[in-house]
């Protein structure tokens, strides 16, 4: 699915203040979903980083959601306005209805359609992105997120929902360009990565066995492979003074939902 529009530049600054810089990993099998991410953000206008930042966010037990790009800011208005905050609020309305709450991907699809309009409100002034422009991650990709979610019968939902911007336009015509993408669980094979997630697709790729020797055990795990690719993503990016921090780590087990692995104590303090 994708939707496209040009945007011309506007006269009011949308996002005075955001924080950016990410590497989340994700890895898929049959009856469960893992996903690891870093925490550091940087403020776009300050430059100041912040290495306790919770990019994976639990709704319920059964629901997680993980994103890389702009997190918050104010609109033209000047109101404040938080992804986070507006995912939830989705995730609310979502299982309110019956039919969203029997499937858990009618369910990541329905929060991630959200995300995406949500964001759309905020991503309208040429001045606001170019004062994020040089934080604008790999594949012009201005924002990306996943939805996970199990349902009573056992099934697991995978959304990853991507906004892309065109790069070429926004610098030579100062127009911005945005087209949306929506991928649901089959089609994302055993997982991937969102923000500087080009270390970890690197090591992930079967092709590169030999260069993995020594990087896994044998019998290496999701949570051990999903971890171990943010480690190195933090170590080997050539970006790599965005990411660091501590490693937040979940995973979301078919029918039972959500289990910690390593969590900051600061992210249990904002659920």
């Amino acid at each position: 699915m994708k939707i496209l529009f040009m945007l011309a530049m506007c006269c009011n600054l949308a996002w005075p203040q955001v924080e950016t810089g990410t590497v989340v990993v994700f890895v898929s099998s049959q009856n469960e979903i893992t996903v690891a991410a870093d925490s550091r953000s940087l403020n776009s206008i300050t430059r100041i980083h912040n290495d306790y930042s919770c990019k994976i966010r639990v709704f319920g037990d059964k629901f997680f959601f993980a994103m890389a790009g702009p997190v918050d800011g104010y609109d033209a208005a000047g109101h404040g306005w938080s992804t986070y905050t507006e995912s939830k609020a989705a995730w609310r309305r979502a299982v309110r209805n019956p039919h969203m709450v029997s499937s858990a991907q009618k369910l990541t699809n329905d929060v991630a359609e959200h995300w995406i309009n949500s964001m759309d409100s905020h991503q309208r002034d040429y001045r606001a992105i170019m004062a994020i422009r040089d934080t604008i991650q790999a594949g012009n990709a201005l924002a990306s997120a996943i939805f996970g979610a199990t349902d009573s019968a056992g099934n697991l939902g995978l959304t990853r929902a991507t906004i892309l911007i065109d790069l070429d336009l926004l610098d030579k015509k100062k127009v911005v360009r945005l087209t949306h993408e929506i991928v649901e669980r089959p089609k994302l094979g055993d997982g991937g990565t969102l923000g500087l997630g080009e270390i970890a697709a690197q090591y992930a790729v079967p092709t590169t066995v030999r260069i993995r020797q020594g990087i896994f055990s044998p019998s290496a795990q999701d949570a051990e492979i999903a971890r171990k690719l943010v480690e190195l993503t933090i170590q080997l990016h050539p970006r790599k003074e965005m990411l660091g921090g501590e490693i937040d780590e979940l995973q979301l087990w078919s029918g039972v939902g959500v289990t910690w692995i390593s969590r900051k104590n600061t992210c249990k303090e904002q659920e």
